[in-house]
């Protein structure tokens, strides 16, 4: 009699019988299973315990299916091994070389073939039907490598990134809004509330931008509408952070998922602005005060972070290549990010530096997607993110409330022109 077992039952090693051999390779084309080699460093213990093994070894779950013949007494048979807990689960099923019949000594795991199937199997091989060749052992072993890693990173890369064309076109919209509407909260605003702030526009700064000198930095929702925002005197503005979060904000979609995607980027663009804020509070920034951040290259800054540490310390099963050319994808972004920042002026790199840095922190411990080689997200992770995306939501409703409540006060001045640079 030859016994199929995962892990957990040794006996001396022995020709594997032909029905074994038949069933063996029966697994690996029908269940994507590989043949072991007792080399393999991956079997640890469990190397020359039987006398022929198949395996699953890509993905986050591996499986091992042992194949054995027990001595003919049976007080030396080996022990059944005992249900397994955690991350490890065991079972055995016995089948009659003669007969085809099986015995489940302990049920397999689900994703493996059950008894029913190995009996059907193991008597269609008994009544003459051939078992397949090494050739289709050889293809059915190469399918399963590009199932493991090319397929779920391959469907994970195709598709359609929902929350970053939203995104984008919030972006656009909210720009053509301001450009719409400056012109009567400018009528609505007065003059002396901006005095220290000439140089820029009145609406500018009632939509919701955040100025360091502390005198709108007080207003909390300012740290999320600002990154809403965008220089109402050029497209080139909201053209650029539009074109950055197709790029970087659909990899974070695609290899993180919605979720992390959307909560990331409010999160690291309030990060960023309070970054910019506080250095400038203790005399580290060298900012002009009083100057306005606008924009979404904080929030799109902390996307980028996140992406620099894919596979670092979350995602370890990512497939290597992947996370590599990311990461030095993300570096070459970076750099060419900070030698614009230092050539063009009235660029923020305290934002930017703060929103990746922040960014950097949370790829840490979020982690990508189960598909791709990550896990599902835990609790708290999903709290964090979720609150995130709470407080953006009420953020934004209040500063949508304070344009309202402008519009709908009295003219105080005629308008004042404005001058973003």
């Amino acid at each position: 009699m030859s016994d199929t077992a995962p892990a957990g039952e040794v006996a001396p090693p022995q020709g594997p019988p032909p029905l074994a051999l038949a069933v063996a390779l029966d697994l690996v084309t029908r269940h994507h299973l590989r043949l072991t080699d007792d080399r393999d460093a991956r079997l640890g213990p469990l190397a020359g315990a039987y006398q022929l093994g198949a395996a699953q070894w890509t993905g986050r779950r591996a499986a091992f299916v042992g194949f054995y013949t027990p001595p003919p007494d049976p007080a030396a048979r080996p022990a059944t091994p005992p249900p397994a807990s955690g991350a490890v689960r065991v079972g055995a099923i016995a089948v009659d070389p003669a007969t085809a019949e099986t015995a489940v000594l302990l049920p397999p795991p689900s994703g493996l073939p059950g008894a029913g199937e190995i009996r059907n199997r193991a008597r269609e091989l008994l009544q003459g039907r051939p078992a397949p060749t090494l050739a289709a052992v050889d293809l059915a072993e190469r399918q399963t490598v590009a199932g493991g890693y090319v397929a779920p990173v391959r469907s994970a890369m195709i598709t359609t990134p929902t929350v970053t064309y939203a995104l984008i076109a919030v972006f656009v919209g909210i720009w053509i809004i301001e450009k719409a509407v400056e012109g009567n909260l400018s009528q609505h605003i007065p003059t002396d509330t901006i005095t220290h702030l000439q140089e820029y526009s009145q609406p500018l700064l009632a939509l919701g931008a955040v100025a360091n000198s502390g005198v709108f930095s007080h207003d909390w929702w300012r740290y999320v509408t600002s990154a809403f925002l965008h220089s109402d005197t050029s497209p080139y503005h909201v053209g650029s952070n539009a074109l950055a979060m197709f790029f970087l904000g659909r990899l974070v979609e695609q290899l993180y998922g919605r979720l992390v995607l959307l909560g990331t980027f409010v999160l690291t663009a309030v990060l960023g602005g309070l970054f910019w804020v506080g250095l400038t509070a203790i005399g580290v920034s060298s900012s002009l005060p009083g100057v306005p951040a606008i924009g979404a290259s904080g929030g799109i800054a902390g996307l980028a972070g996140l992406l620099l540490m894919l596979g670092r310390v979350q995602g370890r099963n990512v497939p290597a290549g992947l996370a590599t050319s990311i990461r030095q994808y993300i570096i070459l972004i970076a750099v060419l990010n900070l030698f614009i920042g230092l050539s063009i002026p009235g660029v923020n790199n305290y934002v930017h530096i703060g929103g990746f840095a922040s960014g950097a922190l949370l790829g840490v411990f979020i982690p990508p997607v189960a598909g791709i080689g990550g896990r599902p997200l835990q609790r708290w992770e999903q709290a964090l993110l979720v609150a995130a995306i709470a407080f953006a939501a009420v953020a934004l409703a209040v500063g949508i409330h304070n344009i309202l409540d402008i519009l709908s006060g009295p003219i105080v001045s005629p308008p004042v022109p404005g001058n973003l640079g």
